[in-house]
């Protein structure tokens, strides 16, 4: 679900405020798994940096391994929920959008002669 801006809709004058709740969530999940992201990268960075200061002092370089394994695994499981929500939320919206275009399209129908 890729986020935009509505920049264009904005200069065209059709930008709306109202967002549904599906949207809310949406970017309340992206918002988080962002931020788990970054809490990731800064991980690995330190661990490397603890590995690369160890200076051959075999504590620092178990430390800095054991939060490089720790990092992977939580950046494994924060982009299989990444993954996981997007495909949840895509496929709600796609219910929710295809029952409404199914009847709007039936009401299409009816009126026309």
């Amino acid at each position: 679900m890729p986020f935009t801006t509505g920049l264009s809709d904005a200069a065209t004058g059709n930008y709306s405020t109202t967002q549904t709740l599906g949207q809310l969530i949406g970017m309340l999940i992206s918002a988080v798994l962002g931020i788990l992201g970054v809490i990731l990268l800064v991980l690995v960075v330190y661990a490397g940096f603890l590995w690369m200061t160890a200076a051959g002092d075999d504590k620092k370089i178990k430390k800095a391994k054991d939060i490089l394994a720790s990092a992977v695994v939580g950046m494994i499981i924060v982009v299989a929920s990444y993954s996981i929500s997007t495909f949840v939320i895509g496929a709600l919206q796609g219910t929710t959008n295809g029952a409404n275009n199914t009847s709007n399209q039936n009401m299409v129908n009816q009126q026309q002669p």
